[in-house]
C-alpha cells in the first residue's frame, strides 16, 4: 500500500463517522487526486457523466450510477 497517497482527511467524527459532499454546477472538469483511506466511499452520480479510476481500472458513470470504494482502495 502505497503510503504516500494516504488522505488524511477527517470524514465526521468518533461518534457519527459519516460525511457527505456536493460536487456540481461546474464550469470545468472536476478532479481529485488518487487517494485511499480506511472509510468505505460510496459515489453517486446524480446527474451528468462522472469518468472514475478505482484499482487502475475506469468506469464511465452516468446519472443514477452508484461506485462503492473499498477502504484502501486507491481511486
Amino acid at each position: 500500500m502505497n503510503t504516500s497517497l494516504k488522505e488524511n482527511v477527517r470524514h465526521g467524527t468518533d461518534k457519527y463517522a459519516y460525511a457527505q459532499y456536493h460536487v456540481f454546477n461546474l464550469l470545468y472538469p472536476f478532479y481529485t487526486p488518487f487517494h485511499w483511506h480506511e472509510e468505505i466511499e460510496i459515489i453517486y452520480v446524480k446527474k451528468g457523466n462522472l469518468l472514475v479510476t478505482i484499482n487502475n481500472n475506469e468506469y464511465q458513470g452516468t446519472s443514477g450510477d452508484i461506485f462503492l470504494v473499498n477502504p484502501r482502495e486507491i481511486h
